[in-house]
Formats: C-alpha cells, sequence, structure tokens
C-alpha cells in the first residue's frame, strides 16, 4: 500500500494566486514607479520654473536697455545738443557720456547672455546706433567748447546734423529690442 503524504496546514500556491513575497515585490515596484512620476513631474516643475525665472530676468533687463536708451535719445542727446554754454555742454555731455557709456556695456553684456539669434542682432544694433550716437555727439560738443568754435560755425552745423541723424538711428534701433520683450 502507498501511503499518501499528510495533508499540512498550507496547500501549495497555485498558478492562479500570488504568494506574499509577489505582493511585497508588486508593492515595491508600485511605489517605485509612483516615485519615478513624482520625481519626473517635480524636475519639470522645477525646470520650468527656472526657465520662468530666467525669462523675467531677461525681460527686466532689457527693459532696463531700453529705458536708457529712451532717455538718451528723449533727453541726454537733446539737453547736449541745445546748450550753448561750453562749461553746460561739458558738463551735461561728461554725464549723458557716462550713460551712454554704462548702456553699451549693458548691451554687450546681455548680448553674450541671451541665446537668441534675433535678439542678439536687434542688440548689435542698438549698441551700434548708441556708439554712432556719442561718436556724434562728442565730435559735435569737441568743436563747439573749442577755442576756435566761432570760426567753425559750418562744422558745427555739420555735426550737429550728424549727431541728429543718430539719434533717429537710435530711435529706429530702439523699438526692435523693445519689441523682444516677452
Amino acid at each position: 500500500p502507498t501511503t499518501e503524504p499528510a495533508p499540512s496546514g498550507e496547500e501549495p500556491a497555485t498558478d492562479d494566486e500570488m504568494s506574499t513575497e509577489d505582493w511585497i515585490l508588486l508593492g515595491i515596484l508600485g511605489l517605485a514607479a509612483f516615485a519615478v512620476i513624482v520625481g519626473v513631474t517635480s524636475a519639470a516643475h522645477s525646470h520650468s520654473e527656472k526657465k520662468a525665472a530666467a525669462l523675467a530676468e531677461q525681460n527686466r533687463t532689457i527693459g532696463g536697455i531700453v529705458g536708457a536708451g529712451r532717455w538718451i535719445h528723449d533727453q541726454g542727446s537733446l539737453e547736449v545738443l541745445r546748450l550753448t554754454d561750453p562749461a553746460q555742454i561739458e558738463a551735461s555731455w561728461n554725464d549723458v557720456r557716462g550713460r551712454m557709456v554704462d548702456l553699451e556695456a549693458q548691451i554687450a553684456t546681455e548680448r553674450a547672455a541671451t541665446g537668441d539669434p534675433q535678439l542678439e542682432r536687434t542688440l548689435d544694433q542698438l549698441g551700434q546706433s548708441v556708439a554712432g550716437l556719442r561718436g556724434a555727439l562728442n565730435s559735435s560738443v569737441s568743436l563747439r567748447i573749442g577755442a576756435d568754435a566761432g570760426s567753425q560755425t559750418e562744422l558745427i552745423q555739420d555735426a550737429a546734423q550728424t549727431a541728429r541723424e543718430r539719434r533717429s538711428q537710435l530711435a529706429a534701433a530702439i523699438e526692435p529690442v523693445a519689441a523682444a520683450r516677452r
């Protein structure tokens, strides 16, 4: 006679049932998947916040550049051109020239920091316009405060006309940069 093994308290698992180890493994995989999803979402959100902050900083910088350019066009250069007293011309020019040099430095810094080729071109044009106006105003001031200013009337008028043309170029160069703000 054959003896059958004595039934124990546990029956072996069949293919349709999951063991405790399988449930634990499934739970760990579920937690790992959840952690990956949360991590990816968090990284995407962090990247989005950094991108938004960088864009806000760029807009602030461009706003400052546009504001300084408009001041130079609307006030600074006009004041230098309208003054007649050599001492006042020189004092005003020293202030305006300093602001123009600062603006050129800001433009160059922002141009190097941006990755947008269109913005780089518009900043290049603005920088060249500011430098062109600075050169024209410098010539005008030098002629007007020189010892022989009385005999240089025609040259002084030509220099003033050149400065007015450079002012127009500056105004035209400011607008594309102002439009680049997002």
